[in-house]
């Protein structure tokens, strides 16, 4: 799962959602109130991938992301 967090109106970051600290992921992983949550082992990382609290050490994966004013589409890079 990736989450699209809108950091100004043209500056976007992408993360996948799958924790560094024993690769949990889908409904393990939530986002609210600028937190993403681990249910496995309650790491925590703020909305640019660091991690906050628990036992995650790593930041999440990120990728470049572009937003193309023309268009109005955010383009995702792998």
């Amino acid at each position: 799962t990736l989450l699209v967090v809108r950091n100004s109106s043209t500056k976007y970051t992408t993360l996948l959602l799958v924790c560094t600290h024993e690769l949990c992921g889908g409904s393990s992983i939530t986002a609210s109130g600028g937190t993403i949550s681990c249910s496995c082992h309650g790491a925590k990382f703020d909305y640019t991938g660091a991690p906050k609290s628990g036992p995650a050490s790593s930041n999440l994966k990120t990728y470049s992301t572009t937003y193309d004013a023309s268009t109005k589409k955010v383009n995702i890079k792998s």
